[in-house]
């Protein structure tokens, strides 16, 4: 139990002014207020008396930005500034104080200040990423003369009888705390809280909600069945009622009884009427979480998948290499940078452990960055066994309800460990004694929408504001982190080998030019790797099959007149989904069924697929190999990442065929064979880091052969066995790579050796569009001398949702100047006539050119 409250206005909304006796005139304290809006500056507010005691910096406060009510940061109490930014207007006063809710202390503030100045976004679109889900909803309160209503005050208000009972159960209610429209129980209809609304019993106000309300459902009767004849459901969904409320004397939350039945709240709500009507069940309104400037009001947490108890678990006996690398971490007095570069396999987790047991031996706290919500769990689990406090997760899949309990959880002081994807970073942990980026050359750190932040880069960033040492980790670091090492701006450790005495698998080229297919029906496998596969199996050891494809062609070809089917938004072909019969657009997600005649020539009927994609695959070998058990791994399939380690560990899967989902850090012991089907894939995309992130796919996925006792293979398909990306990952020698990858970019000044943005403009097709690019070539023309402009240009993805896009790169070898370049550039462009109907999108540090 976490408690939250609001400390109230001195005067509740209609209560009668008291008299008061003369008072001496006092100063009112203004403090500033950053709101979670695309906003550049905070308002400056002032703050009642009843409010004053104790108001700091980084407090959450709920205050009026028009006729809505934002929950908002105390961004500073600087009264000078604060008197200077009104100019003689009177401030509005803060609704109300958040008493007890974690607080954003300096260096968090000081981080979404920096960031939002690095990658030119609003002040107040920062601070969202700091913030968890909270925002003001209309809600029920009773009216502060209910109180003193009796039935004869309804009666003479002309309260109908017919709306006495439900007046009486909503003052009881009301009394309570406020409700929202959800609250109000089953048995009073919208059409009788409205009429109790119109007549004065109840008034609405704006309300801050940290998440949704708990509705609670009891099973009254023994057995749902019994009111079959009442209700107009399925037999399916009685025998799951039936179960999911079982047994009669437990209740089970709303939310958590639609997860049962795998459907919605809204579908539910029609049957439960019913059965409430039949009396098998009763609705009952646990406490909710929303706050009312009229009480406190407390938050009841649910259970969290975390582990408190000391575990018996013991540590594996470090290497030499994991005792120097970790020795070499702790040394570290404040802050100071490393780079973790190990083989994979190498044992990088342990020397995080060891790590970050001594900075909870301190008292402090630490923050685990994983790239993707799949190596949460796996990443848990084996904090979990080693260490004895608090390890929370943090990721997209908790509900608004556990992330809200996790948010709580952080506030408390105790030492505990945070492990989450990229957003984590902005979590306010207090006292933290380290920073840990796994897998931290992955590009998922670098946030595609909205505030185009990196992850890794922002979390250097944040150690250095908290003064704790911050881990990299990555077996194929990125060129930019080897550059610092090698500058020394990081220090470079190493892990050159596997622990106990596990060998890095062995890496066999195939060519496809040379190499004939296995079969007619499946010809993505080459013999090699059929025979490969087949012996792996024969062992009773498990595959990963990777391709960086879904859906089950790439495109679809009329036979009649070879039209090929393309997004009328995005003009790129279409792939298509066999499982749903579907053509999808994996831009703009238009889906749409395959036509029965060509819409071209309107004669062909017989269509042909083109190119190959995951569900290909998974029909290739099945055709191969009929008893083994095939599982795919992508955005498309059935299983929720989450669930992959179990199946995996637990033997239930022999191949597993996935898309990047299957390469980032898994560790599956039984696994021995890796195919990459398509090893040049991703080679001829007009992105000059396009060999550096085909380099680390290959390197990642092949490290997940061989992770235990038995030795692993690799066999890479390729037309270009010969390149030197493929030869340096046939030999693991990731030094080889990146020296002639760092050469190639010396000699056209590319990142890392220079800074990069791209400026990116979208619009429909038109005069405005023509004007914008007209205004933008002149803006590029005048940047700074030591700042190089191109463009702007189309991009290779010229089309997405039915507006072009046009890209302009900078380039400069100084920071500041790229940044001053574009600080010109952006006040230029926000004096044209467009700069309110066209949007352009910056993004600094750009890993994403299409």
């Amino acid at each position: 139990m976490y408690p939250l409250h609001l400390t109230p206005l001195p005067q509740l909304a209609g209560e009668r002014e008291r008299p008061q006796p003369p008072q001496e005139p006092t100063s009112i304290v203004l403090i500033s207020v950053l709101l979670p809006r695309p906003f550049h500056l905070p308002f400056t507010y002032s703050v009642p008396a009843n409010l004053e005691r104790g108001i700091a910096c980084g407090d959450l406060v709920i205050a009026p930005l028009g006729k809505q009510r934002l929950v908002g940061c105390v961004w500073s109490i600087d009264q000078e500034a604060c008197e200077a930014q009104l100019s003689g207007k009177t401030p509005r006063p803060i609704c109300a104080r958040l008493v007890g809710a974690p607080r954003l202390k300096d260096p968090l503030r000081a981080l979404i200040t920096r960031l939002a100045h690095y990658y030119h976004c609003p002040l107040g679109e920062a601070l969202k990423l700091a913030l968890p889900s909270i925002s003001t909803q209309r809600a029920l309160t009773l009216n502060p003369q209910q109180e003193t209503l009796s039935l004869e005050a309804w009666e003479e208000r002309g309260l109908p009888r017919a709306l006495w009972e439900p007046a009486a159960q909503l003052s009881h209610l009301l009394k309570q705390r406020p409700l929202k429209a959800l609250d109000v129980p089953f048995s009073i209809s919208k059409l009788e809280w409205a009429a109790l609304h119109e007549h004065g019993v109840v008034c609405t106000e704006e309300l801050p909600t940290l998440s949704p309300p708990v509705l609670m459902v009891r099973c009254e009767r023994p057995s749902v069945i019994s009111a079959k004849r009442a209700l107009s459901l399925t037999a399916r969904l009685h025998l799951a009622l039936e179960k999911a409320l079982d047994p009669p004397q437990e209740g089970v939350s709303l939310p958590a009884l639609a997860a049962q039945l795998e459907t919605s709240v809204g579908k539910l709500k029609k049957p439960l009427r019913a059965l409430i009507e039949a009396g098998v069940v009763s609705v009952t309104i646990r406490q909710t979480c929303g706050v009312s400037p009229l009480e406190e009001v407390e938050i009841e947490t649910q259970a969290l998948p975390t582990e408190h108890a000391h575990s018996t678990f013991t540590p594996f006996s470090l290497t030499q290499e994991q005792r120097e690398a970790s020795e070499r971490i702790m040394e570290a007095e404040g802050f100071e940078a490393f780079l973790l570069h190990g083989v994979t396999g190498s044992g990088k987790t342990e020397v995080y452990l060891e790590v970050i047991e001594r900075a909870l031996e301190q008292g402090k706290s630490a923050l685990v960055l994983v790239p993707e919500i799949g190596l949460t769990p796996q990443t848990m689990r084996r904090f979990q066994e080693r260490l004895g406090v608090e390890v929370l997760p943090w990721h997209s899949a908790l509900s608004p309800r556990e992330r809200l309990d996790v948010w709580w959880a952080l506030a408390q002081p105790h030492p505990k460990v945070l492990i989450g994807a990229r957003s984590a970073l902005f979590a306010p942990l207090s006292e933290l004694g380290v920073i840990v980026v796994d897998e931290s050359h992955d590009s998922s750190y670098k946030q595609g929408e909205g505030v185009r932040y990196h992850a890794r880069d922002m979390a250097v960033l944040r150690a250095m504001l908290e003064g704790c040492p911050v881990v990299m980790g990555s077996a194929t670091p990125s060129l930019e982190c080897i550059h610092n090492a090698s500058s020394g701006k990081y220090v470079h450790l190493q892990l050159k080998q596997r622990p106990l005495n596990a060998q890095l698998p062995d890496v066999h080229l195939i060519d496809l030019k040379t190499t004939r297919v296995v079969s007619d029906n499946a010809p993505a496998f080459s013999l090699p790797l059929a025979q490969a596969l087949s012996a792996c199996l024969k062992r009773g050891e498990q595959s990963i099959l990777y391709l960086n494809r879904r859906g089950f062609s790439q495109s679809v070809r009329c036979l009649s007149c070879g039209f090929i089917f393309k997004c009328r938004a995005c003009e790129l072909s279409l792939p298509w989904h066999q499982k749903t019969g579907l053509l999808e657009c994996h831009h703009c997600e238009f889906k749409a069924p395959l036509p029965q005649h060509c819409p071209d020539c309107h004669q062909g009927s017989s269509f042909a697929p083109i190119g190959r994609g995951t569900e290909r695959i998974e029909q290739q070998v099945k055709s191969l190999f009929p008893t083994a058990r095939v599982l795919r791994l992508d955005r498309d399939s059935d299983l929720n990442p989450l669930a992959l380690e179990r199946v995996m560990r637990e033997g239930e899967v022999d191949v597993l065929i996935g898309t990047q989902m299957v390469t980032k850090g898994h560790d599956f012991p039984n696994v021995t064979l890796v195919g990459v089907l398509d090893a040049d894939g991703a080679l001829g995309l007009p992105d000059f880091r396009a060999a550096e992130r085909s380099y680390q796919l290959i390197s990642q996925v092949s490290g997940r052969a061989g992770r235990s006792t038995q030795k692993g293979e690799v066999y890479l398909q390729t037309y270009r066995p010969d390149d030197e990306l493929l030869q340096a990952a046939r030999f693991h020698d990731f030094g080889r790579f990146a020296s002639h990858e760092m050469s190639l970019r010396r000699a056209v000044g590319y990142p890392p050796l220079s800074f990069m943005a791209t400026l990116r403009l979208e619009g429909e097709q038109g005069e405005l569009l023509s004007l914008a690019l007209t205004d933008l070539s002149k803006a590029l023309s005048l940047v700074p001398l030591g700042v190089s402009a191109q463009g702007p240009n189309l991009a290779p993805i010229e089309q997405v949702r039915g507006r072009k896009r046009w890209i302009a790169a900078l380039r400069s070898p100084q920071r500041p100047l790229l940044h001053k370049a574009l600080d010109q550039i952006m006040n230029l462009l926000l004096k044209t006539s467009w700069s309110r109907s066209l949007r352009v999108i910056i993004d600094v540090d750009p890993l994403d050119f299409l």
